[in-house]
């Protein structure tokens, strides 16, 4: 009798262990960098995109972990086990690195779903 509450026991920890590693982890060096490229009116120079002036950490964390859990996924080009998710809103979040309004949000993270960047994109 135990052991089939054991079995149904281990499998929901395993689906809320998988569902946890889905949520974003943004570090204090990745929020920094977010911040110094990307957020409204940063001085990041040409061919970068910028939040909206409402975006809070806050905010990205929320939309980062949505984009992570429902968005597209592909490996990333820099290798190393890193990822990109992206996710388009109804809303726009920002403007892409031409000034057009950017609906989507591109998420790069590590092998352990730690946030290396976060950008917004057409």
């Amino acid at each position: 009798m135990f052991g089939r509450w054991v079995v149904f026991f281990i499998a929901c920890a395993g689906a809320f262990v998988a569902q946890q590693s889905l949520e974003a982890k943004i570090s204090q060096h990745s929020q920094a960098h977010i911040k110094q490229r990307h957020w409204f009116k940063a001085s990041s120079g040409p061919n970068t995109s910028h939040f909206n002036k409402s975006m809070t950490m806050k905010k990205l964390d929320s939309i980062a972990t949505k984009t992570i859990k429902q968005g597209s996924v592909r490996p990333s080009s820099h290798g190393q086990g890193r990822k990109t998710h992206q996710y388009r809103f109804n809303k726009p979040i920002g403007t892409d690195t031409k000034g057009q309004k950017a609906y989507a949000l591109r998420v790069v993270t590590d092998k352990n779903n730690n946030v290396i960047t976060a950008f917004p994109v057409r």
